[in-house]
């Protein structure tokens, strides 16, 4: 089922993107009529788990280290295409098998006492050499390899292999090199166009070695990075302050460095419907989603109110995100492909979407890539339908008619998401059992354990 996010932002906060703030306090005029100052608050149900960009595996630990590091490339808010961040610029060849990247001059990484003086020093390709070869190796904290360079980059597979052994191949990752202080090549085993969009992610950001040789993995929580913002405190389960980088390289089109932001605050509380309140009561700035049994008064609360009297808007967009259920394959539960297929047709997703989840997400009917690109052909591929024949007659073929013989399951999920994570799951609980006559458990606990548990 794919998900729509409804993000609701405060009006104030609008009405002075680019000529205010949303918080009291002293604000400073700039060049082009901008504001510096202000505390952006926004708030998550989930306690971020890991901020170490290698082991960032969760939407929330990457909502927060995503102000703190970057790469050689990030994607535009706007529309998701690729824009260049430490990398100036970049050359491929004509089969996008060698990628060529230089990088910017200047660009330091945030003051911190991993350095001998306490000063961040400037990044250079050396750097970026440094993390790919950790993104290479293997380690509990690594969980990133499979997503970027694995079959991918020359020479990773047998760099990650060699650390694996315990005996490093000499030279490190044959397939990249630093021509010098600010150039980074790259070769491919294939030509593979969307390469940049893999340097993207979490994984092939960069951060220095003094900081991993002093926090090893103390680097959870000790974040050493180039981004707009560095962390000053984090109290887990409570908040997460960043602060403005004063030495950061990025500047707007007027020549004002940014963040505009002093800080940005993330709170953790974890029922829905008291991060409403608090954003009702001007404590938030913003909140994603709403409570699914809230939904029908805020859209009464805008459509009664009077133009310019309600005091936050609303947006509803496509997210890039999917909500899934997978199936564990450690076990002979389902091996026979019947029976995954049986599942996929027992489900309804149009009703859970309309009725559960009252009309917040787009049901999966056109396989797993949600509707938010607007260049790619969302209903060329067709998924599962609702279909209980279908589902009887697999469950049947596999050798389990009517569900007899089928072994209870436990379906395991995460309790973010206020009460839609739990809802959701008692109505596919009740799905199977009225259409496959098999028994659900469902074991409910928080996200970083779940992970856990999933990743284990």
């Amino acid at each position: 089922m794919k998900k729509v996010i409804y993000l609701l932002l405060i009006a104030g906060f609008f009405g002075s993107c680019g000529g205010g703030t949303t918080t009291t306090g002293e604000s400073r005029e700039a060049k082009g009529g901008v504001f510096y100052g202000g505390v952006f608050k926004m708030n998550e149900v989930e306690d971020f788990r890991n901020l170490y960009p290698l082991n960032i595996t969760e939407v929330t630990s990457h909502r927060i280290a995503n102000q703190v590091y970057e790469g050689l490339v990030k994607l535009s808010q706007s529309d998701l295409t690729v824009q260049p961040c430490l990398a100036e610029k970049w050359d491929k060849n004509a089969d996008a098998s060698q990628w060529t990247f230089h990088l910017r001059k200047g660009v330091k990484f945030h003051d911190d006492p991993c350095f001998s003086d306490g000063k961040g020093r400037e990044v250079t390709a050396k750097d970026f050499i440094f993390c790919f070869e950790k993104l290479c190796s293997s380690s509990p904290e690594n969980q990133q390899f499979g997503n970027t360079f694995k079959d991918r980059v020359v020479g990773a597979n047998e760099y990650f292999q060699s650390t694996l052994d315990k005996k490093p191949i000499a030279g490190g990752v044959s397939g990249i090199k630093a021509i010098d202080d600010y150039t980074i090549q790259i070769n491919l085993i294939h030509p593979f166009a969307g390469f940049l969009n893999i340097l993207s992610t979490p994984g092939c950001w960069v951060y220095p070695h003094e900081a991993l040789e002093k926090y090893a993995i103390d680097m959870r929580v000790k974040c050493v990075g180039t981004g707009p913002f560095q962390v000053k405190s984090i109290k887990e389960g409570e908040a997460v302050i960043l602060e403005r980088n004063p030495n950061y390289w990025n500047v707007d089109e007027f020549g004002n460095q940014l963040p505009y932001l002093d800080a940005v605050k993330y709170s953790f509380i974890k029922e829905k419907k008291s991060e409403l309140l608090e954003f009702k009561r001007g404590n938030l700035d913003m909140i994603f989603r709403l409570p699914i049994e809230m939904i029908p008064d805020i859209l009464g609360e805008l459509g009664s109110a009077k133009e310019g009297n309600v005091p936050f808007e609303m947006q509803v967009v496509p997210a890039m995100s999917t909500f899934y259920y997978g199936f564990q394959h450690q076990s002979n539960v389902f091996d026979k492909k019947e029976v995954r297929l049986a599942f996929n047709y027992a489900i309804d997703r149009e009703k859970i979407v309309n009725y559960t989840l009252q009309g917040e997400g787009v049901p999966g009917n056109f396989g797993i890539v949600p509707p938010c690109f607007k260049d790619y052909d969302n209903k060329a591929l067709k998924g599962y339908t609702f279909d209980v024949d279908k589902a009887h007659k697999y469950m049947a073929t596999a050798g389990y008619p009517d569900g007899k013989g089928f072994p209870k399951l436990t379906l395991q999920i995460n309790s973010g998401g206020g009460d839609r994570n739990i809802q959701t799951a008692e109505v596919i609980q009740k799905m199977l059992k009225e259409n496959l006559n098999i028994d659900i458990e469902i074991n409910v606990m928080p996200f970083a354990e779940h992970l856990e548990s999933v990743e284990t």
